[in-house]
């Protein structure tokens, strides 16, 4: 008796049904589903990190490369590489502007 989930509300109800096909799970089955979210939450943390270092590390570049094109003597030749640098550089930054 004690091994079931007991819902308090009717929508807990309605998402017990759907998720487990009854209103009173047992407890083995909600933690089941519960550790699984935890491990998918995980990894799209993961994920998420993994795409921020890869787009810190793109801005990074095209800064560093930028930065080496203003430290030459005769910028004249450079001027449309350092205008693509910039122009990369802005679009990556963009859609981070809300």
């Amino acid at each position: 008796m004690f091994n079931k989930v007991a819902p308090k509300t009717d929508e807990e109800r309605d998402y017990f049904t759907r998720v487990f096909g009854k209103e009173k799970p047992e407890k083995s089955k909600v933690a089941a589903a519960l550790e699984k979210a935890h491990e998918i939450r995980q990894f799209e943390i993961r994920l998420y990190w993994q795409r921020s270092l890869f787009f810190w590390g793109f801005v990074l570049t095209c800064f560093g490369a930028y930065m080496l094109l203003l430290s030459k003597e005769d910028l004249t030749v450079y001027i449309n590489v350092a205008l693509l640098i910039i122009a990369v550089s802005l679009s990556g930054i963009a859609p981070m502007v809300r």
